[in-house]
């Protein structure tokens, strides 16, 4: 059953359980876009649509951080509390910059 679940941990959070008590499915399969901090591209989850240079880089220095992402953490804690296998695939749509948000919309269509 396809479903939207919006932007943010939260409402993939809610998402991910109304799903499950409604149509009580084998598994999940949660896809999306995420925002990349580097070339390399490895993924950690945040809260936050990075837009500015200064998060960006406390992100990259503390966490080593190469993407971010938000929903696919969400979705992934309440299926292990629901006892329901999951995938989450992710595309990477914007650099977190000033222009990502420009560049997310941009590429959206492709991720």
């Amino acid at each position: 059953v396809p479903a939207k679940c919006g932007v943010g941990m939260v409402n993939a959070a809610i998402c991910t359980q109304m799903l499950s008590d409604l149509d009580k499915p084998e598994a999940i399969a949660f896809s999306g876009a995420v925002g990349g901090l580097e070339r390399n591209m490895a993924v950690g989850a945040w809260d936050q649509f990075i837009q500015n240079s200064k998060t960006l880089r406390r992100l990259q220095r503390k966490f080593s951080a190469l993407a971010t992402e938000m929903e696919g953490a969400a979705v992934a804690y309440t299926c292990g509390l629901l006892g329901i296998p999951f995938v989450i695939i992710r595309g990477i749509s914007d650099g977190a910059s000033v222009t990502a948000d420009t560049h997310f919309k941009a590429n959206l269509h492709t991720v």
